[in-house]
């Protein structure tokens, strides 16, 4: 191998590790922001989630509190229909808005519980993409890689080049 390609070979490995660190790594740079963006729309239909929780348990408890104001005014209308008044309505009265109380609170206690949840998953799926996009890096190629790649392509080529420039010469 004359000198001329050996040194044409060597600056085309330089080349082509160049070409492939910078693709590895804009492929890389894609592949993180890929995993940001799908991260991003995870945490945005959570948050969607959670109001839609917090909707529907306001929604729970209007209906309630309307079914608590119902049910009193059913019992009074009764109570004086039947001739009741006194101690005995007010206990009705009472246990009405206490049975309706109970509800009003497991609601709020299972919206509570419900958010909660919801914000444990949005965590997790913010620890999980934070997973990928580590998983991302450490497997991301480096200029440092690249150069001391390039190095030892020289040095072997050189080593090469010099053990065949010292061969002693045998005719044949």
């Amino acid at each position: 191998m004359c000198e001329p390609v050996s040194m044409g070979l060597a600056g085309l490995s330089v080349a082509s590790t160049l070409i492939q660190t910078k693709n590895a790594r804009d492929s890389a740079r894609a592949q993180e922001a890929a995993v940001k963006a799908d991260t991003a729309q995870q945490l945005e239909l959570m948050k969607a989630q959670a109001m839609q929780i917090s909707n529907q348990a306001d929604q729970q408890k209007s209906e309630t509190a309307l079914a608590i104001m119902r049910a009193k005014a059913a019992a009074a209308v009764a109570a004086v229909e039947g001739g009741v008044s006194g101690n005995s309505v007010g206990v009705i009265q009472n246990d009405i808005g206490y049975q309706g109380s109970k509800n009003l609170a497991q609601i709020e206690a299972n919206k509570s519980a419900m958010l909660m949840q919801n914000k444990l998953d949005a965590r997790g799926i913010a620890a999980g993409g934070q997973s990928k996009i580590n998983q991302i890096d450490a497997n991301k190629p480096t200029w440092l890689g690249a150069g001391l790649q390039i190095g030892a392509t020289l040095g072997d080529r050189y080593l090469k080049w010099d053990s065949y420039r010292n061969k002693p010469y045998t005719p044949k």
